[in-house]
């Protein structure tokens, strides 16, 4: 990826100012922009020629009614309104490792590119820009397509005019992927980063921590089952959504799709992949409304024992130890009625496992120490747990029956545990201490009373 750092000295150079670009920055004519942003492009494409005072590009616009299901969800439940959801969304801002920007009111605004390249680099570009927002009271995407090279410029402004309006912007990968892509090309050709200040959800960092556990999928784009669970935008459609794409094109094609189109002139290819844009915005508008729903509401909305700890991991990063507490216990009661029920794995094991230890950790800062031990009991009990957390419980229980219950031969029992359970020589050297420390203990207490009984001989 282009050192944005480094445009951004540039630009800072020129007074921020619109440069028109120099003749060597087009490789085509931009008549040539015009002739192919007319015809036939646009009937395959179903949209319209926008012609600007640097090039012509093809805008399709599409509306989508409220009352319309994707999936399972209603197209209006997937609309996303800061003052509803602030609260959701500065957690789910910070959990995707960003910091709430201030901005102006205006529309959230969906963004997604297709770009000319996969892996990044200087020369590609996003030759189709779809956004989406909620407005009249309906889903509307809007997308703007490159007719040609040379009307980059074009399609660079008439993004920036619609981007410019969004009080924030939710993307998938964004803030890896399609936002620096569209920073680099502003840039190159010396124009106002429209993005710059904006408020920006990633949903792809949040999802991860939301749904990366979920069960194995299907890769539709390479043919084969997945044997790890994945957090693609398209599995996240059929596991939250239980929508399959019929005939959609696969990701890795659209590159070759756009280049085709530029070599032969026949646009029939890309109604494919205009199409795979509008899906994908009308799918992260899902997501990203389904992941609000779920911090507002809290645990009662999660689906799942491993959704409910993911909902709890992300109210403690965000500070709200009681509602993270709640989705602790909400998630070892549920992880323990499915294997009541005999719907238990090893993956449940670990759930229940994690929720009982972040309990007892907070029980233990809160000196509640009876529910610690319970919880840490609990974990031990299980029929199959991972061994981080065994060995956390072990380590735990002998602290607490030494300093606690004041229980020496219990907890030399614990120790000697935790000294079989640990992996390493610094672990292993720290309980062969408090071995030690206890067998010392425990020799004096049976000095103390052996001498008492010597003296009531």
């Amino acid at each position: 990826m282009v050192d944005l750092s480094r445009l951004r000295e540039i630009m800072k150079g020129t007074g921020g100012n619109s440069v028109a670009p120099r003749p060597e920055l087009t490789d085509e004519p931009l008549a040539g922009a015009g002739q192919r942003a007319s015809g036939d492009l646009c009937a395959e494409l179903g949209g319209v020629s926008v012609e600007t005072s640097t090039g012509a590009c093809v805008v399709i616009e599409r509306e989508y009614d409220a009352d319309r299901f994707h999936g399972r969800i209603r197209v209006s439940d997937c609309r996303v309104d800061p003052a509803v959801h602030a609260s959701a969304l500065n957690l789910l801002i910070r959990s995707s490792t960003d910091q709430p920007v201030p901005s102006a009111g205006g529309p959230v605004v969906f963004l997604d590119l297709e770009t000319t390249g996969l892996t990044g680099g200087a020369g590609m570009c996003a030759f189709l820009v779809g956004c989406a927002m909620f407005e009249d009271g309906c889903f509307r995407t809007r997308q703007v397509f490159l007719p040609a090279f040379s009307a980059e410029r074009a399609l660079l402004s008439l993004a920036a005019e619609w981007l410019g309006r969004a009080s924030m912007i939710v993307t998938y990968n964004g803030k890896s992927f399609d936002v620096p892509v569209m920073e680099t090309r502003w840039l190159f050709h010396r124009m106002p980063v429209a993005l710059e200040g904006k408020r920006h959800l990633d949903m792809l960092h949040p999802a991860r921590s939301l749904w990366k556990a979920r069960a194995p999928d299907v890769d539709e784009e390479w043919g084969r089952r997945n044997e790890r669970a994945s957090c693609r935008l398209t599995a996240l459609e059929r596991s939250l959504l239980g929508l399959s794409r019929v005939g959609d094109v696969p990701g890795f094609e659209i590159p070759s799709r756009y280049f085709s189109y530029v070599r032969s002139g026949d646009p029939s290819p890309l109604a494919p992949v205009v199409e795979h844009n509008r899906l994908d915005l009308i799918s992260l508008a899902a997501v990203t409304a389904r992941a609000l729903r779920l911090v507002s509401d809290g645990p009662d909305q999660a689906e799942d024992a491993r959704e409910c700890l993911a909902l709890g991991r992300i109210y403690d990063r965000g500070g709200l130890t009681s509602q993270a507490i709640d989705c602790y216990v909400r998630a070892a009661e549920m992880a323990s009625h499915a294997r009541g029920t005999g719907a238990w794995d090893r993956d449940d094991g670990s759930i229940e496992s994690e929720a009982l230890c972040r309990f007892a950790r907070w029980a233990r800062r809160e000196r509640r120490f009876g529910e610690a031990a319970a919880a840490w009991r609990r974990v031990l009990k299980l029929p199959a747990r991972p061994m981080n957390f065994e060995r956390e419980a072990i380590e735990a229980l002998a602290i607490h029956h030494e300093h606690r219950e004041r229980d020496l031969p219990l907890a030399h029992t614990f120790a000697s545990r935790a000294l079989d359970a640990q992996a390493g020589p610094r672990g292993r050297d720290s309980v062969r201490h408090r071995l030690t420390r206890l067998e010392r203990k425990l020799g004096a207490v049976h000095e103390k009373s052996g001498a008492a009984a010597a003296f009531f001989k």
